[in-house]
């Protein structure tokens, strides 16, 4: 379910970033998406997803530009909240019996949940990988120890950005660190040159391979390929001293 949950967050904001689509067709290609990644108990991606959106809708513009809508939305959220707030127990309720996971997030529930609980217990292990070995890492460290209390696996993974150092060292930490600077920089480019901004793209990704996601996360790579293809597209049709 993660594989097809990070597709479809990694392919929306792709059409919603490069797609010239109507207001109907953005809202509903956001609803959708949200939709199944609700019923696919897609935590990462859907944190991921929601993260992205903002950078879709450029939160801080509309803050900045329409303060007064922004604060009579609010309110109006507020006057809902409190109309509906002596049914909110029974939706509450109904909302962790039918999809817990999705509720011990929201709710603040996180020592209740067995995966949060799990993710920090690799961090600490990585971590002390780290301080130990901080040049080399120590590769497959993982399967020598029954570290989150699933049993002796190689497939325990720390779920971040942290992976890379305690597997593969200094130089791999700084590789992918490096990959991702280069994004950025790429992106900036393409935005300034051509007015393709995929910058919501990067924070989606990057939300998941810095907090939530081990080295198999390959939509990292993905989206360094992706980028970097559309600069080289780019260089056709536009002067290429720009791109330098």
């Amino acid at each position: 379910y993660q594989i097809v949950s990070d597709s479809l967050a990694f392919m929306a904001i792709c059409v919603l970033s490069l797609s010239n689509l109507s207001k109907f067709s953005r809202i509903s290609v956001i609803v959708i998406t949200l939709f199944f990644l609700l019923i696919l108990n897609a935590r990462s991606g859907l944190i991921g997803f929601l993260l992205a959106l903002c950078f879709i809708f450029d939160i801080r513009k509309i803050f900045i530009e329409k303060p007064v809508y922004v604060f009579f939305s609010v309110l109006l959220l507020i006057v809902i909240f409190m109309h509906i707030s002596p049914d909110f127990q029974h939706i509450s309720s109904f909302f962790e019996s039918s999809n817990s996971r999705i509720y011990n997030i929201f709710s603040g529930n996180f020592y209740d949940d067995a995966s949060f609980v799990g993710r920090m217990k690799l961090l600490l292990h990585s971590l002390s990988i780290i301080a130990a070995h901080p040049i080399l890492g120590s590769f497959g460290s993982q399967s020598e120890t029954d570290i989150d209390g699933f049993g002796v696996r190689w497939g325990a993974y720390t779920h971040n950005i942290f992976v890379y150092w305690d597997q593969f060292g200094i130089i791999g930490f700084a590789l992918v660190s490096l990959i991702i600077c280069m994004c950025y920089y790429n992106n900036k480019l393409l935005k300034r040159v051509s007015g393709i901004d995929l910058f919501a793209l990067i924070v989606l990704v990057l939300s998941q391979q810095l907090f939530l996601k081990s080295f198999t996360y390959f939509y990292l790579f993905a989206m360094a390929g992706l980028i970097e293809g559309m600069k080289n597209v780019n260089k056709h049709n536009y002067n290429y001293q720009k791109f330098k």
